[in-house]
């Protein structure tokens, strides 16, 4: 019997949870139902669900609960998590600590088949990707023709979909967020280079200052973007493939050819933006004061973007933060030569 796409959703947040405490997240309640535990225990009876052996169910506990399993033992209790539970299985029946086990659920290979049949489904609501189910049905319809479709090519086809539309409406914010949940996405499926890939298109848009509506943002504004934790995102990422600032300069401009548009403006070209990045994983501070000299500078009269001025201080363009540089190296310099340029005019009067 093949399960709705409601219970396959359910089923897939089942696999791994434990049986006290089955659904973590309130955000999924309005999706799966009040009634899930009668339909969790529903697929332990019909062959879709199961209990993880003693040894899987170690890794959901905490450490300090595992240590007290050995301590009760008279064995060792420091080391990594992995080491302690290596040591509990190695050293201790498993009927002399299976009481303190909680049950945890794990989907069987006919649990996994139904998930991974309506695994697009499932993905765009984890993710929130936001396709309707009758846009997938019709993906789905579009690539079932093919006699050896794979199903991520649904997704991949969604996506792009999504993606060219935004590029289209020139909402390069929205579009900006679509590459992140991407990275976000890509990590969980394993496709580390992928996700890698994605981050990056968010950065360049980032650092371009492109928001929707094709309008760009005020020079200024960049610097919360140099502060968020996409940058510790991006060193962990990096670390984790081994890729040096070498790697990562060649995967940054293959990153933006494969960008679904071209951006109508960007404050710095992609050389800068890239050496901003590596300033930026050294933990260098004051970047848009140090790259102002080079940053392009929006007019409000060119009809490819939308650039509004306002008048508010708190908000720096890059003329300003120039203007800032040279007095902070110059002390007083700007306001002496209007002077003088006043006296000279009033003697030339005279």
């Amino acid at each position: 019997m093949a399960l709705s796409v409601k219970d396959a959703f359910l089923l897939s947040l089942c696999d791994g949870a434990l049986k006290s405490n089955p659904i973590t997240s309130k955000q999924w309640l309005d999706e799966i139902g009040t009634d899930y535990l009668q339909r969790i225990e529903w697929f332990l009876q019909n062959g879709y669900l199961t209990y993880c052996e003693p040894s899987e169910s170690l890794n959901k506990m905490k450490v300090s609960d595992l240590k007290n399993i050995l301590k009760r033992h008279n064995e060792v209790v420091t080391g990594k998590k992995d080491d302690l539970i290596k040591r509990i299985v190695k050293e201790i029946p498993t009927d002399n600590y299976i009481e303190s086990l909680e049950k945890v659920y794990k989907v069987t290979d006919l649990g996994r088949k139904e998930i991974e049949d309506k695994s697009v489904y499932i993905d765009n609501k984890k993710f929130g990707f936001g396709f309707l189910n009758d846009e997938i049905e019709v993906a789905e319809n579009l690539y079932k023709q093919k006699p050896d479709y794979d199903v991520n090519e649904i997704m991949t086809y969604l996506i792009n979909t999504k993606l060219n539309k935004l590029s289209a409406e020139k909402n390069f914010g929205f579009l900006r967020n679509e590459y992140y949940r991407l990275n976000v996405y890509y990590l969980k499926k394993g496709y580390k280079e992928k996700a890698l890939e994605e981050l990056l298109k968010t950065l360049y848009i980032d650092l371009s200052g492109m928001e929707n509506n094709n309008g760009v943002s005020k020079y200024g504004l960049l610097d919360a973007l140099l502060a968020t934790s996409l940058w510790g995102a991006l060193d962990e990422q990096m670390e984790d493939l081994n890729i040096d600032a070498e790697k990562l300069q060649v995967l940054f401009f293959e990153s933006i050819n494969k960008c679904v548009t071209k951006l109508p403006f960007r404050y710095f070209e992609p050389n800068i933006m890239f050496k901003i990045m590596i300033d930026r994983l050294h933990g260098e501070q004051n970047l848009l004061e140090k790259y102002a000299q080079y940053s392009n500078r929006p007019d409000p009269n060119n009809p490819n973007y939308n650039f509004v001025v306002f008048n508010n201080s708190n908000i720096i363009s890059p003329t300003q933060v120039n203007n800032k540089v040279i007095k902070t190296s110059g002390g007083c310099l700007l306001p002496i030569i209007a002077i003088l340029v006043a006296i000279i005019t009033v003697v030339f009067i005279v």
